[in-house]
């Protein structure tokens, strides 16, 4: 099963059909440490993590609907930070509030905090050895390779049209120039309507309402 981000659900290319689960409306706090300590110890790549958890709140769990997850995601990515670990939050904080928020957010990152703790000490004695160094050099790739396949699934949800597309390649430019991510964020926030057409406010008609002579 994939998630495509547009609502549909999909095994080898084939549309699951009649086995859509139940919304959780209120799930618990182990639900929701337990389901981000599985992903975090079986997904890897940073921000390309976000279409899975999209495929846990959205589709498996259903904490969330599309919309309200992509928002979300839009959000943690205009903060600082890892894009990754504020969406756990985020589906936390609008499944069970704070509470919930602490306990998506432990589940999801102690995985990695172990992870490193274990990597980093055996780095600090065989980071020389050639085996190890050809290891972390591939690595390299495979980050990058699962870098863009959330590009690719991102792009599938979002790109509906000829205006996301200009903005995603204006975005795409000011990153290369290596332009700050502030003002890049701040300049495509306040663009004006890419699509040729000026918005148009509603004439307001005024009313007079008709004055009675005062007495003299």
């Amino acid at each position: 099963m994939r998630y495509t981000g547009n609502g549909e659900q999909h095994s080898n290319g084939n549309p699951l059909r009649g086995n859509t689960p139940p919304r959780e409306t209120n799930p618990s706090f182990a639900s929701l440490f337990l389901s981000f300590l599985n992903l975090g110890a079986t997904a890897f790549g940073g921000p390309a993590m976000v279409p899975y958890i999209g495929k846990i709140a959205v589709e498996q769990r259903r904490w969330l609907d599309e919309d309200t997850f992509r928002n979300g995601v839009a959000l943690c990515q205009t903060i600082p930070g890892a894009t990754a670990m504020q969406t756990a939050a985020y589906v936390g904080f609008r499944a069970r509030g704070v509470a919930g928020a602490a306990a998506s957010f432990i589940g999801f990152g102690l995985p990695a905090f172990f992870l490193m703790v274990g990597l980093s000490a055996f780095y600090a004695r065989s980071y020389s050895l050639p085996p190890v160094v050809s290891v972390f050099n591939g690595l390299q790739t495979v980050v990058v390779a699962i870098v863009a396949n959330a590009a690719v699934s991102f792009g599938k949800a979002s790109l509906k049209g000829f205006r996301d597309v200009f903005i995603a390649l204006l975005a795409a430019g000011m990153f290369g120039l290596r332009m700050s991510p502030a003002l890049n964020r701040s300049t495509l926030a306040s663009r004006p309507d890419l699509d040729g057409k000026r918005t148009r406010h509603p004439r307001r008609t005024v009313r007079y309402l008709p004055v009675r002579s005062l007495p003299h």
